[in-house]
């Protein structure tokens, strides 16, 4: 790596990008919101199901 500072800073940049892409809050925000609309979608898809008839003693 001494022999090759260019590709020392290169492989430095990309595993800050490649840090900064897994670990950053607004990340980390923006996916959990999308699983949450994702799940709020399937939900709001879903047939409503009847409830269960109690019979009556």
């Amino acid at each position: 790596m001494n022999q090759a500072p260019d590709l020392c800073e290169q492989m430095g940049q990309a595993g800050y990008r490649k840090a900064a892409s897994l670990f950053d809050w607004e990340v980390k925000v923006d996916r959990v919101l999308d699983i949450y609309r994702d799940a709020i979608k399937v939900h709001a898809s879903a047939r409503p199901t009847q409830p269960a008839r109690r019979s009556m003693p």
